[in-house]
């Protein structure tokens, strides 16, 4: 997560102009996860501030057929879902996704 939220502060100092938007997607109380509160009390202990969506239905992980944890996807700005990765990754895999995904 300290790679995630380096690449957040990198985009986001950018401003509106960024090309790069960091989101992350929790869905508390779902597959072991803690709840709502436990998740924004470890994002906040650790000093990540990047947005966080708390999928309490489930929703997003069921539209998105998520079934493993981490999962990172790339969406274009039109919302087209360019690809994704299960697992976790390095701050040089992330950077080389975003680079292919801004390519197109």
């Amino acid at each position: 997560m300290p790679d995630i939220q380096k690449l957040y502060e990198e985009y986001a100092a950018q401003g509106a102009d960024a090309e790069v938007a960091v989101i992350g997607v929790a869905a508390p109380e779902t597959g072991g996860e803690a709840s709502a509160e436990e998740i924004a009390g470890f994002l906040e202990e650790n000093g990540y501030t990047y947005p966080v969506l708390m999928d309490h239905t489930g929703e997003m992980f069921s539209f998105y057929g998520i079934s493993a944890f981490p999962t990172t996807f790339m969406i274009d700005r039109q919302g087209n879902v360019y690809g994704y990765v299960s697992g976790q990754l390095t701050e040089e895999i992330m950077r080389s996704i975003i680079e292919q995904t801004l390519e197109g």
